[in-house]
């Protein structure tokens, strides 16, 4: 991998980060946000096994990138209190 193709990995690898901290969430794509599960009838309604009925499911690494935020915030707080 040339030090170009790195950057630009680097770069597209940034954005999606800015991108799913900002958009925690997404449609369920099972259900396409409907929350039902495809078998629903009018007289009978299931709830979409992935989102449980909820309609969006969250966007993938976005948990992880709160935590770590939350983490580095909490991490500088205790940094200032101790000087």
């Amino acid at each position: 991998m040339t030090l170009s193709e790195a950057a630009v990995a680097l770069a597209v690898a940034g954005g999606y980060a800015v991108w799913a901290y900002n958009h925690p969430y997404h449609d369920c794509p099972r259900c396409r946000g409907s929350g039902r599960n495809r078998g629903s009838t009018g007289r009978r309604r299931g709830k979409c096994r992935r989102c449980k009925g909820a309609r969006e499911v969250k966007t993938a690494g976005s948990q992880m990138l709160h935590r770590m935020v939350r983490g580095a915030v909490r991490y500088r707080k205790d940094k200032e209190k101790e000087r």
